[in-house]
């Protein structure tokens, strides 16, 4: 089984999860590969101001602009989803990736990183957009 592990990562958290899953599945025999999804435009979000401005375009499901993937999506048989939880949602970057991408129903997997986010209603809002996940994954940083 081929698994692509999908993240976006703003403060290392976050791939600091992606590498820990990955290191697992990979000891377990699986055939992973890491992708980070990165915004055309990097996002600098620091102190309140960014965090309520960041959280706020959460709320709004924004979507950024997307550097383009160096991967085939269908060259996987699963997709592994990491993401932090901005404002009880998903980061920016990984409503692109859902968006412009045919992941949907290879997501088989959810992993979240918040400092005191509300990742249940994360998670439960990306359920809805990926049928396919059996597995989700809360990880506090």
């Amino acid at each position: 089984m081929k698994i692509l592990i999908a993240y976006y990562s703003l403060e290392g958290n976050t791939k600091k999860a992606a590498d820990e899953i990955a290191g697992n599945a990979k000891a377990a025999g699986a055939d992973v590969e890491l992708l980070r999804i990165e915004p055309k435009e990097e996002i600098v979000c620091k102190g309140l101001f960014g965090m309520l401005k960041y959280g706020h375009r959460a709320m709004r499901a924004d979507c950024p602009e997307l550097a383009p993937i160096s991967v085939g999506i269908e060259d996987f048989d699963e997709i592994w989803l990491g993401t932090p939880v901005w404002a009880g949602r998903p980061a920016t970057p990984v409503n692109t990736f859902i968006r412009d991408y045919p992941v949907a129903d290879k997501v088989t997997k959810i992993f979240t990183t918040s400092k005191s986010g509300d990742d249940k209603s994360c998670i439960a809002g990306l359920k809805k957009r990926l049928p396919n996940v059996a597995e989700t994954e809360t990880r506090k940083s």
